[in-house]
C-alpha cells in the first residue's frame, strides 16, 4: 500500500482501538520525515446509491450510474491549509484522526467500520493568490488562472472566515460551483467582497 495511505489507516487503526497516537515510523520516505506542508485527509465508505443524504456534488457526480453501483461515501475530512507539525508524516497522523474523530458532519468512526474505510490524502503546495473579487466581472477577469481540475482554492472575506476546496472534487465542474461552496462553507455573503488563492495537491488515494 501506499505508505501515504498506509500511515492514515494505522493512525486510525490505533486511535480508535487503543485512544493512542502512533509514534511516526522512521521508514517512511524522505520527503515525508523532512518535508513540511499543509495536508487533508478524507475517509470515505463503500457503499450504494441507495444511500440516502449524500452531498449534492457527489449526487449530481453520480447521474447516470447503474442501480446499486459502488460509490465512495465520505466519512470524514480534516486538513491544515499550512503546516502545523515538525514535518509531513505528523501532519498526516493528526489530521488522520482528527477526521475519523472531530469532523462535526459526522459521529466518531468506530471499530466496527475499520474494514470498510478508504482513505485519500492531498499535499497541499504554498497557497498564490490570484485575485481579489467584488463584482462577477473579478471572476470572470482571473479564472483564466483557475481550474476545478487542477486548483484548488482559498477564499477569504475581509472578516478573516475563509473556506478551502480541494481541487478535482466529483460534480464540481466549474469556477463559479467551486466558489459557491466554499463561500457556503464560511457563511460568507454571495456579495462579500472575497480573495482568492489557488493551490495544487500531490493526492494519494485508492484507485
Amino acid at each position: 500500500m501506499d505508505p501515504y495511505l498506509e500511515l492514515v489507516k494505522d493512525a486510525i487503526k490505533n486511535w480508535v482501538k487503543f485512544g493512542k497516537m502512533i509514534p511516526i515510523p522512521q521508514n517512511l520516505p524522505k520527503s515525508m520525515l523532512e518535508e513540511r506542508a499543509g495536508v487533508f485527509v478524507s475517509l470515505h465508505q463503500k457503499g450504494d446509491d441507495s444511500l440516502r443524504g449524500l452531498p449534492r456534488r457527489l449526487a449530481l457526480a453520480m447521474r447516470g450510474r447503474k442501480p446499486r453501483e459502488q460509490v465512495r461515501v465520505l466519512r470524514g475530512c480534516i486538513g491544515t491549509y499550512f503546516p502545523t507539525q515538525k514535518n509531513i508524516g505528523l501532519e498526516i497522523i493528526h489530521n488522520a484522526i482528527e477526521a475519523a474523530t472531530s469532523d462535526p458532519r459526522f459521529p466518531p468512526v468506530t471499530q466496527d467500520e475499520l474494514p470498510q474505510l478508504i482513505f485519500s490524502v492531498d499535499i497541499l503546495s504554498q497557497p498564490e493568490l490570484v485575485g481579489k473579487v467584488v463584482n462577477p466581472a473579478d471572476l470572470m477577469t482571473i479564472s483564466t488562472k483557475l481550474d476545478p481540475k487542477k486548483y484548488g482554492i482559498i477564499i477569504s472575506a475581509v472578516s478573516g472566515r475563509r473556506a478551502l476546496l480541494l481541487p478535482d472534487i466529483p460534480g464540481v465542474e466549474t469556477i463559479d460551483e467551486q466558489v459557491q461552496i466554499c463561500r457556503q462553507k464560511a457563511w460568507i455573503s454571495k456579495d462579500e467582497p472575497i480573495t482568492i488563492s489557488r493551490f495544487t495537491v500531490e493526492r494519494h488515494a485508492h484507485p
